[in-house]
């Protein structure tokens, strides 16, 4: 769906929070500045995990799948806490939800899924929004409030 949605929509520029981003040249980019497509956030997330405050050790990458029924729970029941040198293999940043937040795109099962900062600096969080990007949409149509 992701793929019909940026040759048949638009390459970015609508959706809910701040628009999915751009994949290649998008809505607003200009030839003068450095794109951040939704390419180059999976690349810098897999170099750098959550955050490079703080530099962390070497990135690891993580099925999701393998660590949800061991990970530490964050704020909400379904949420886990993950290290800020750990990001989920196959997650691709979608939004700017404010906040610090992020939808992030699970490849893997499809499912929409919220990145935020958590209340220490050695974790983040990472929860479901919805179970398909159809679901994110429809939910953004129906004027609903995402996350």
């Amino acid at each position: 769906m992701l793929s019909a949605l940026y040759t048949e929509v638009a390459n970015d520029g609508f959706g809910p929070g701040g628009g999915i981003q751009e994949a290649l040249g998008g809505y607003g980019s200009r030839s003068d500045e450095l794109a951040r497509t939704i390419v180059d956030d999976y690349h810098w997330h897999c170099q750098v995990g959550y955050t490079e405050v703080g530099q962390h050790g070497p990135v690891r990458l993580v099925d999701l799948s393998n660590v949800a029924g061991q990970g530490k729970r964050g704020s909400g029941k379904e949420d886990l806490l993950l290290p800020h040198e750990v990001w989920p293999q196959g997650l691709l940043s979608l939004e700017d939800l404010g906040c610090c937040m992020r939808a992030c795109l699970d490849c893997k099962t499809g499912g929409v899924l919220c990145v935020a900062p958590s209340g220490n600096d050695e974790e983040y969080e990472i929860g479901p929004i919805a179970s398909s990007l159809e679901e994110y949409l429809e939910r953004w149509l129906r004027e609903e409030v995402v996350p």
